[in-house]
């Protein structure tokens, strides 16, 4: 679950610079992409953490 977390947080990163170097970026897809950005950055903030920490989460995935 980590990686598909690190994999959404990678992606709006790889939008931006790929819209970036083709230059096709206007100010409005400029601005949704930075709170992408930011709100990937804050989800895996707080996840990433938990899954890390969490008992529960140690419990659920057992081999």
């Amino acid at each position: 679950m980590i990686v598909v977390l690190l994999v959404s947080l990678l992606y709006p990163f790889a939008e931006y610079a790929l819209y970036s170097y083709f230059s096709v970026m206007d100010e409005e897809a400029h601005t949704q992409l930075g709170k992408d950005i930011i709100r990937a950055l804050i989800y895996c903030a707080i996840w990433i953490p938990y899954f890390l920490k969490s008992e529960r989460v140690k419990q659920t995935f057992v081999n």
